[in-house]
Order: structure tokens, then C-alpha cells, then sequence
């Protein structure tokens, strides 16, 4: 593991791509676009946000590739950035305003999370950002699919929601399944008709927070807590028993049947979806406190890896050794993080929060607020 002792510059992102040489993401506390070499660790700014400021943090939530072209998601941000891997260059593509619609709390802050590449598509779903974004890769065109919008109103039968889409999905038969916040329901979204369904689930009381297909069936996890099975061909659902009832974000299909379930501040579990056996993932608790909770969890090559909230340390889980790894990749521009961190802590409840959550050192936090 490197080590790097300024904590100023360590870096993390909502999501990343990585190939053998490169990590590509956008920060997630900065407006800033990275490359970062896996062999040094450092992190070079391939461009930033227009209009935007330094400071501004989530800009992207997930991540989408086509070729050589890496799709940024917006969550705060008011563009969709397209970076082109090979040239590092960055085309940004201004959204459409859009404003709440009733039963719906609408935040510029929180437009975009989840995305799906289908073929030379990119599609976009709004988060409380009431459209679907298809992007035609080719042309780049965009296009605004609401249709959906006036019927989740019409069906909704609770407080108002935060959310249209939440964490997750799963594309089954040139559709795909998403599940809805804002109500007791699955979206259905056909790529090729480009046409939605709600799918009502009543066996449930208010909305799905996270989704993933293992096996033959998709899994749920509700916004106020919960787990639950579901047979997608047959539309029967089924409760599970979940050691905590908390509201899990997505759950990770792991090897063999396994399912990783995690929450913001509290522990973590492997669930056996062939025995139904949970199993305390205690290694990864360990890492895991009020904080420093997990943000990008992915499963790959028989490794589980994810990265912290607080710390912005990234990790790798060995799920046949039980062994963790862990690596850090930061940022070495002074003139950059300055102006990132000083922009972050212009008001006293944020300096308040950085000293309680140790999100830099204390020395960096001083040098901000010796010199804002």
C-alpha cells in the first residue's frame, strides 16, 4: 500500500471506471474530472465543470462506457459530461431545467443517480429529476422521455417522496427493472418501445430504495427498511428476516449465490441466497464506522471492493481468503485542493463538520481558514 500522509488530497468518486492502467472519475467533494494512474496513485484533472463551483461536490452519480467515451450521470451537476479516454477531452451537455412535480420533491442537487448502457444508448433516470435521459452515443443527441411522469402522480398514494428512481436495477429481456422511491412499485422500462410500466407491489408499505437480480429472482431492499425476494416471471413477493432493520442500499450479487448488503452507518452482511443463511461480514465491519460508511461497492474477479466515505480509502475484499487490501490515490495540485477545500468550508457548520468527521487533516483545515 502507498502511503500518503495529506489527507488534503486523497480522492474518491460516486462511481469509477478502471482499466489496467487508468481509474476515471469524477471527485466526489471537488468539480473535478479524473484520470488516476493505478501504478503511482496520482491523480491528474482532465477538465471541470462550466459555470460550477470548485467546491461543489456528488457532481456525477454512476458511471456508463461506450467505447472510448465515459458517461457522467449528473446528480448536482447541470450537465452530462462525456469524456473521450484517449483524446482527455471533455464534452459537456447542458440539461433541460426541469421543476418539481406535485407528490415529488424536485432537488437540482439531486438530479441523476442511477444509469443503463443499452447497445449505443445511455439512458438516464431521474432521481428527482422527473424525466429519462436517452443519449444517442453516436450523435449525442438527447432525448427527454416524461410520459411516465403524469401516471406515477396519479398513483401515488403517500406523503411526498424524495425519489422516482433509487440504487440499482436489472435489465432482463430488453427491459429494465428499477425500483421506484415514490411508490410501493417496480418501474419497467422497454428500451426498445422506450415505454414504462409501474409494476404495484402492495404486499409492501412505501417505497424500494435498492434492486439487483441473483439467480432466477430480484432482490429488494425498502426505504423504511426491509428485504424482500421477488419473482419477477410470476410478480410474488416474498419478506426475508434481515439481521437489522435498517434500509439497505442495493445489494452486490457476490460469488456463488451471495448477496452484500450494507447500509450507511451499520454493519454489513453476506446473505446465502441458495441456503438462506446471513453471515456477518466482520472483517469489512471493522473498516466500517459512524462516518466512514460505504459509498462505491462493485464485484469483480472474486473481489468485493468498495470505498469509504470519510477516509476515501479504496478496498479490496478476498471472498475465499477473507482478506482485505487496501490502496489510496490522491491529488497533488495545492492550487486545486485550496480552492476545492477553502469553497467547502466558507460557512461554520461545514468547518464544524470537517472537525468532527476528520474529512481532512487538521493541518489542511487550518491552512483553509488561515487563508479564506
Amino acid at each position: 500500500m502507498r502511503k500518503y500522509d495529506n489527507t488534503f488530497g486523497l480522492i474518491s468518486g460516486n462511481d469509477y471506471y478502471e482499466n489496467d492502467e487508468y481509474i476515471w472519475m469524477c471527485l466526489a467533494w471537488g468539480n473535478a474530472i479524473c484520470r488516476v494512474s493505478k501504478k503511482s496513485g496520482r491523480a491528474e484533472v482532465v477538465s471541470q465543470y462550466p459555470n460550477t463551483a470548485c467546491g461543489k461536490h456528488n457532481l456525477s452519480g454512476s458511471i456508463q462506457v461506450v467505447d472510448d467515451q465515459v458517461v457522467f450521470c449528473p446528480f448536482s451537476a447541470d450537465y452530462i459530461a462525456i469524456c473521450n479516454m484517449i483524446g482527455r477531452n471533455v464534452r459537456y451537455i447542458k440539461l433541460k431545467k426541469k421543476f418539481a412535480v406535485s407528490g415529488v420533491n424536485y432537488s437540482s442537487d439531486g438530479k441523476f443517480f442511477n444509469s443503463f448502457r443499452f447497445g449505443r444508448y445511455v439512458y438516464l433516470f431521474g432521481w428527482t429529476y422527473p424525466a429519462i435521459v436517452e443519449i444517442n452515443m453516436d450523435t449525442l443527441n438527447v432525448n427527454y422521455i416524461d410520459e411516465w411522469v403524469e401516471e406515477v402522480v396519479r398513483k401515488k398514494g403517500f406523503e411526498p417522496s424524495n425519489s422516482y428512481f433509487n440504487e440499482g436495477g436489472a435489465i432482463i429481456d430488453e427491459r429494465v427493472y428499477l425500483p421506484m422511491g415514490c411508490l410501493s412499485a417496480l418501474f419497467s422500462f422497454d428500451l426498445n418501445r422506450r415505454k414504462g410500466e409501474i409494476i404495484e407491489i402492495k404486499e409492501t408499505e412505501g417505497g424500494f430504495w435498492g434492486l439487483t437480480r441473483c439467480g432466477a429472482n430480484m432482490w429488494l431492499t425498502g426505504v423504511n427498511g426491509g428485504i424482500y425476494k421477488y419473482d419477477i416471471e410470476n410478480r410474488k413477493i416474498d419478506s426475508l428476516e434481515a439481521p437489522i432493520n435498517v434500509s439497505y442500499r442495493a445489494p452486490v450479487v457476490c460469488n456463488n449465490n451471495k448477496l452484500f448488503f450494507f447500509a450507511e452507518g451499520t454493519k454489513s452482511f453476506f446473505y446465502d441466497a441458495d441456503r438462506g443463511e446471513w453471515e456477518e461480514s466482520n472483517r469489512i465491519n471493522n473498516i466500517i464506522h459512524s462516518g466512514n460508511f460505504l459509498t462505491t461497492v462493485k464485484y469483480e474477479k472474486n473481489l468485493l471492493k468498495f470505498v469509504t466515505k470519510r477516509t476515501r480509502e479504496w478496498y479490496s475484499f478476498h471472498m475465499e481468503q477473507k482478506l482485505v487490501e487496501k490502496e489510496t490515490y490522491f491529488l497533488e495540485d495545492d492550487d486545486f485542493l485550496q480552492k476545492c477545500w477553502k469553497s467547502r468550508c466558507e460557512d461554520v457548520n461545514r468547518k464544524m463538520y470537517f472537525v468532527n468527521e476528520r474529512e481532512i487533516g487538521l493541518d489542511e483545515f487550518i491552512s483553509c481558514l488561515t487563508n479564506s
